[in-house]
């Protein structure tokens, strides 16, 4: 395993880059969605899960607000580097300008 995340689900990012999911507050929220299903570098959990790809994708699922609440903002989108998620909010750093 290459890291693990633990909120009201718990994820583990394997060595290749995919993503499991197990113990969900709500079974949808262990279903890992196909852009996070390869190619995976960070995950974090909280009250949704939220995962970074190498291509610097962000892909969220599980939200309970709603898909509205899993909906990335296209500011997010280039140049993050590290992701988390707290009870009903997430937070991607990104560097540069």
């Amino acid at each position: 395993m290459k890291a693990i995340a633990a909120g009201w689900d718990s994820l583990a990012l394997k060595t290749d880059g995919r993503v499991l999911a197990w113990g969900c507050l709500h079974p949808k929220n262990c279903r890992v969605p196909v852009a996070a299903q390869s190619g995976v570098k960070a995950i974090a959990d909280g009250s949704y899960s939220l995962a970074l790809t190498k291509g610097g994708r962000l892909v969220a699922w599980g939200c309970p607000g709603g898909e509205e609440q899993c909906r990335v903002p296209a500011s997010a989108r280039p140049g993050v580097r590290a992701v988390a998620v707290g009870y009903f909010h997430g937070i991607a750093l990104k560097l540069g300008p």
